[in-house]
């Protein structure tokens, strides 16, 4: 489930390969939901930009092959205005401003731009891939957009627009942490264990180490 920053439009991804969005500021409860359909059975990931102009999902068929599409609440979701295809998706998120697209595979992280006046073929082309990374299940952009964590990585974007190397974090334990979570202003960045321990990092000096 995720719902829009203004509270508008409401949606619900699920294993039969919908997305299904209701608009709040109806009467929810009697009209029915606009359906968004994938090829693909499992809808994993439903993600809104801030401004709410976008909705990003992703789906799988849980082996080979998987999708993503962008659609825009402008046009009541009647068509996706982009899509594109891994093979096989472990995780996808998107940007708060809606400019970039996450997508893990098992055999990279990609960090695509999809902001406005960019193609298709231009965000194919302008990815970047950081192989080595494995599945990658639980990923978070912070909210001022500038910052990436799947986790145990964090990646920066620079002045000249693109993603810099990623950086392990200080710190943490050897089997490293999930479900990273960034903090409103963007300084912080929490992230749990396996071992039931809670990690936060200061943003603001990655070589000190974390809280725990």
């Amino acid at each position: 489930l995720t719902i829009s920053s203004t509270g508008r439009w409401l949606a619900a991804a699920s294993a039969d390969g919908m997305v299904r969005v209701w608009d709040l500021d109806t009467a929810p409860q009697v009209a029915p939901p606009i359906v968004l359909a994938h090829q693909y059975t499992g809808v994993i990931s439903a993600v809104f930009s801030d401004d709410e102009p976008r909705l990003m999902t992703a789906a799988t068929d849980g082996n080979f092959y998987g999708e993503v599409k962008l659609w825009r609440a402008g046009d009541n979701f009647a068509q996706p205005e982009a899509t594109y295809s891994y093979n096989y998706i472990a995780g996808a998120t998107m940007s708060a401003d809606g400019a970039w697209l996450a997508v893990s595979t098992p055999d990279f992280t990609e960090l695509r731009p999809i902001g406005p006046g960019v193609s298709a073929d231009d965000a194919a082309g302008a990815g970047q891939r950081f192989y080595g990374f494995g599945y990658v299940y639980a990923m978070a952009f912070s909210p001022d957009s500038r910052s990436f964590s799947s986790g145990n990585y964090l990646w920066r974007l620079n002045g000249q627009g693109r993603w810099d190397d990623p950086v392990r974090l200080v710190g943490q334990p050897q089997a490293g942490v999930y479900t990273p979570v960034f903090s409103r202003d963007s300084r912080w960045l929490a992230a749990v264990s396996a071992e039931n321990t809670v990690y936060r990092w200061d943003l603001h000096d990655l070589t000190r180490l974390p809280y725990i």
